[in-house]
């Protein structure tokens, strides 16, 4: 039975879930630290004041206002202070604040003036520091106001402009690793997919933090090879507050769009009526169509009040959208607890160029032949021949009941005659347009090549609309995260936290919303008139029914149909404590629950019959798994400060089952077919951290990581016969990387930091694909197995200005290298499987040896805003094909390099003040320098197969003639000679040039 898209449950689980920590507050949580900002300015004109003194009574802290006279204490420990300021010329002013976990309070000093003959001198220690010094991590962040004030349309977007992040095609790679080595957590709970395939997203306006830690990972951190994304979302504070924007690229026509962009985001929140609760509501609205917009029909949606019309909407190619409540309850200054849902869904439909267009074509009716009596024998019954004849449809079909006539038929095709009586009438077929008999039960209705003739206008009664783009696939998917977070300070220097979560993801994939046996595409078999089935659709010519045209899709359902269901239930907790001097001493365990599914099937309207069981499956070839495994983990880690270095150790203990339905049912004396039920794996952490000053430091870090596999390749369908994919594999073992790093950190002013930090990993058993032989049937599969091997070393460089004197500025800088022998975990699964594995490493698909990001902020605080980024790097490998060897050679893989990459993107800003709130808006420009980005060399490839000779080109158009771009290969001449036909393929380029503009308003 399918899976189908469930909610419900977990917004049950969390509403229980919640109620019952309110109503417990002895189940507690640590408190978190709070921040003070505060604004000093001029009494009396109004002015902002730069460089005073501003200090925390009863403590040696102390900063300077900076920046439009703003300043700020980070990591307070909830409780009371005296904030005090001096300026000189101004009478001291001194304010009381108190502080609750996680709470950022907002004060305004106004300084009077005064004639002072003589101050007293205060002891300041400075202003609040850019770099940790006492860290041996190298990590990143990212601030909600980046998220407001530069044209970034995801987290994903603002991760690859951070040194050691390369994105290529949408995918991020971390210090040389493959995609899919970064775990993404929120408020601490991992949110990646077990099947692979992504990661929960949210809103960009509920992200009040984003760090990526991309080197010297502490033993907290696991099951990432290449890096940890930690997103903090906002909670309401003591005041309502909030934001909405609206972004689009229509300006007023149809005509005058770029992409038919349309975004709505949200954010608000604040008190709850109940003290120390408090909200936040988010959500994110997205509508899009690309540059690759199909011919496909969307519908549109129409608002109205009896006859009047408030507003049209039409579905977009991509439409998605994202929600999130956020509850805090603070029980008393210890203990809190926070509890968050997040909802985010999309709707989307696959492009490519040959599954664009719309017309009519001829639409057939298969109907059983049947010969009537004396029809050249001597028979008296009417005859079954076991043929099906084509006939095309007509306003006859939609009668043939009540024009038929009921017959004794005969079939004598099996050992003992059948009889049975049937409907029966005479009909014209499509090949020879002569009268034949037949019965009227249509075995197949649709269209088939060559009787189904393509036509822009329905040129009789057999014609019938045909949208090959509405036949392609459409994708929807659902992620869901719930989770509670309570914390407990136990004592001044000890606290703990206990994380609770639920994250699952459904996904399908369809033509038209169709279950598996409604497909109409190439290979159906059709039941019988009596018995067993009849193939009558079965060539990959019958895509195609235009003879003189082998490109376009005119019949046809694309063959794949596809549901995920993943859950994930985990329990986590950590203890923190400094109760020993010079020591900041870690540990924390959990555990995690998977329940997985996945029901894949190619050419899914095939039934396939089993040669060992007799029984019948949906599907010509299938991806089909449903498993539990359980999985576990402990560390512990302590930071110690001793004689002016900083040691950070630790030790990480992970596990992992495949769980007790995990099997392996090939059949091969090489392969032991007895499954590993535990996993696990030791890896230690070593870092030095040797500060020099307050401001300056080096660092050293050793690390050993594993990474699980992506359950897919462990789950996926062991059938060896009609398997649609790679065999999975229980027994693959984690894929491990040794990482070293070093660096240094300097803070050049108050305002000014660099860091400077080089790396090298190596990498290995890394997933791969070989061949291997079923004994018992004799088929040759390709099946996961841990092979590969790769190496990554670089350097990166960070320079950063944070806001002062009207700007700021991020630069940064990586030269990498990344090299192994395989890109993909399907290296290997060609009939040569790794037979021929290279001497050598080589680039892989990400190697890019040279990125340059710089991002820079023009801004008068509420007045306005100008950001500038821009993105260098240097060309991605790829690799050239000889379409006349018969084996490639391997030292050709990936040794040219395409074009470099550069973009510029911009947004201008503009504020008004609107009854005492900020108006906003907003220009923005992505490409401004419109440069072509090549994403697919060789274009995007095109399926199925064609008619009339005609073949993909794939790379080898881009060998032969140096042109980027699809091209079809194809004797057009008649010399006995395939010749390059280019093909307009859009996937080819990244997006081009776009404007677009936007309202905001905050409150």
């Amino acid at each position: 039975m399918l899976r189908r898209h469930r909610t419900r449950w977990i917004l049950s689980s969390l509403f229980l879930v919640f109620l019952f920590l309110a109503v417990a507050p002895s189940v507690a949580r640590a408190q978190e630290p709070a921040t003070i900002q505060g604004v000093v300015k001029d009494k009396e004109t109004g002015e902002f004041l730069d460089y005073a003194n501003v200090l925390l009574a009863g403590t040696n802290r102390g900063t300077m206002s900076l920046g439009g006279g703003v300043f700020r204490f980070r990591g307070m420990r909830p409780g009371t202070y005296t904030v005090k300021i001096l300026y000189l010329g101004y009478a001291p002013v001194e304010q009381t604040v108190t502080l609750k976990p996680g709470e950022t309070a907002k004060m305004t000093f106004a300084l009077e003036t005064v004639i002072v003959e003589q101050l007293e001198a205060f002891e300041v220690e400075g202003a609040e520091y850019m770099v940790n010094v006492s860290s041996a991590v190298t990590e990143h962040s990212v601030s909600s106001e980046t998220f407001e004030k530069f044209a970034i349309d995801s987290l994903e977007d603002a991760l690859s402009k951070q040194a050691g992040v390369v994105s290529r095609a949408g995918e991020l790679y971390v210090r040389g690793g493959r995609s899919g080595e970064i775990s993404y957590e929120m408020d601490g709970v991992v949110v990646n997919n077990p099947l692979g395939g992504g990661h929960m997203e949210v809103s960009t306006l509920s992200v009040e933090n984003m760090g990526i830690a991309t080197g010297g990972l502490d033993a907290k951190y696991g099951n990432a090879l290449s890096g940890v994304v930690n997103i903090v979302t906002k909670e309401g504070g003591q005041k309502f507050a909030g934001a909405v924007r609206f972004l689009t690229d229509d300006f007023g026509r149809q005509d005058k769009t770029y992409t038919n962009y349309d975004r709505l985001e949200y954010q608000f929140g604040g008190p709850m009526g109940l003290d120390g609760l408090t909200y936040s509501i988010s959500g994110d609205l997205l509508f899009r169509d690309s540059e690759n917009t199909s011919v496909a029909h969307r519908p549109e949606y129409k608002a109205r009040i009896g006859d009047t019309t408030l507003f049209k909407f039409r579905r977009r190619q991509f439409n998605s959208g994202k929600g999130s409540i956020k509850l805090a309850y603070t029980i008393d200054e210890n203990k809190k607890v926070t509890a968050e849902y997040s909802y985010s869904t999309s709707l989307g439909q696959s492009y490519s160029p040959n599954w664009s267009i719309s017309g009519y074509a001829k639409r057939v009716i298969y109907l059983p032949e049947v010969l009537p009596p004396g029809s050249g024998s001597i028979r008296q019954d009417y005859y079954a021949t076991g043929r099906n004849i084509p006939v095309y449809y007509g306003p006859w079909f939609e009668n043939m009941l009540s024009m038929a006539r009921t017959v004794l038929v005969v079939d004598e095709r099996n050992a003992s005659a059948q009889h049975q009586m049937l409907p029966v009438l005479e009909v014209r077929g499509a090949y020879d347009n002569r009268t034949y008999t037949v019965v009227a039960h249509a075995t197949y209705d649709g269209f088939r090549y060559p009787h189904s003739a393509f036509s822009t206008v329905a040129e009789d009664s057999a014609y019938t609309a045909f949208n090959s783009a509405d036949r392609s696939g459409q994708f929807k998917s659902i992620g869901q995260v719930a989770k509670v977070v309570w914390r407990h300070s136990l004592s001044e220097r000890t606290f703990y936290n206990v994380r609770l979560g639920m994250v699952a993801f459904d996904s399908r994939y369809d033509v038209e919303g169709k279950d598996p046996w409604q497909y109409n595409h190439g290979g159906i078999w059709s039941p019988g008139l009596f018995t067993g089935q009849n193939r009558i659709y079965q060539r990959g010519s019958d895509y195609y029914t235009d003879p003189l045209n082998g490109y376009y899709i005119t019949t046809s359902d694309q063959s794949h149909y596809q549901e995920e269901y993943s859950r994930v239930y985990s329990i986590g907790a950590e203890l923190v404590s400094t109760r020993w001097d010079g020591h900041l001493v870690e540990t924390g365990a959990g555990v995690r629950y998977n329940d997985l599914e996945r029901y894949a099937l190619s050419a899914p309207a095939v039934m396939r019959q089993s040669r060992f069981t007799d029984l019948w499956s949906q599907g010509g070839n299938r991806n089909v798994f449903h498993t539990y495994n359980p999985e576990a983990y402990w560390y512990a880690q302590d930071r110690w400060e001793y004689e002016g270095m900083v040691v950070n150790y630790g030790l990480r203990w992970d596990m992992f089952s495949p769980g007790s339905a995990a099997a392996i049912e090939l059949a091969n004396e090489d392969v032991d077919a007895n499954v590993v039920k535990y996993k696990t794996a030791l890896q230690p952490r070593l870092g030095f951290a040797f500060p020099i000053t307050e401001r300056d430091g080096f660092y050293f870090h050793y690390g050993r990581f594993v990474q699980f596999p992506d359950r897919e390749k462990l789950f996926a369908s062991q059938d060896p016969v009609g398997n649609s994919s790679i065999l999975g594999n229980p027994n693959l073992q984690p894929e491990t990387t040794v990482q070293y790093s070093a660096g240094i950190k300097h803070q050049f002013t108050d305002h000014i930091a660099a860091q400077f930090s080089l790396y090298s990993k190596d990498i290995y058993d890394l997933i791969a694909a070989t061949t291997v032989t079923d004994e018992s049937t004799g088929q040759t599969l390709a099946r996961y197995i841990n092979k590969a091997y790769a190496q990554a070393r670089g350097v990166e460089f960070t320079l950063n200005k944070r806001y002062s004197d009207h700007y700021e500025f991020r630069l940064a800088y990586t030269y990498s290298f990344a090299d192994g022998v395989a890109s993909s975990t399907e290296f290997g699964a060609n009939p040569e499987g790794l037979e021929f594995l290279p001497n050598q490493e080589l680039p892989l698909d990400w190697d890019q040896r040279h990125a340059l990001g710089l991002m820079f902020l023009l801004a008068e605080p509420s007045v306005w805003s100008s950001s500038f980024s821009f993105d260098y790097g240097s060309g991605f490998p790829w690799t050239p094909s000889d379409r006349f060897a018969k084996r490639q050679d391997p030292l050709l893989e990936n040794s040219e390099r395409l074009p470099a990459t550069y973009s510029l993107t911009v947004q201008l800003e503009r504020n008004v003040d609107l009854y005492g709130k900020r108006l906003s808006l907003q220009l923005q420009a992505f490409n401004l320098l419109n440069q072509d980005q090549v994403i697919s060399p060789g274009g995007a490839g095109i399926a199925p197969g064609m008619i009339n000779g005609a073949g993909y080109a794939g790379m080898s158009h881009l060998t032969e003639t140096g042109k980027f771009g699809a091209a079809l290969l194809q004797d057009a001449d008649g010399d006995g000679t395939d010749e390059f036909i280019p093909i307009i393929d859009p996937r080819t380029f990244g997006q081009h040039r776009l404007f677009r503009i936007g309202v905001g308003y905050y409150f």
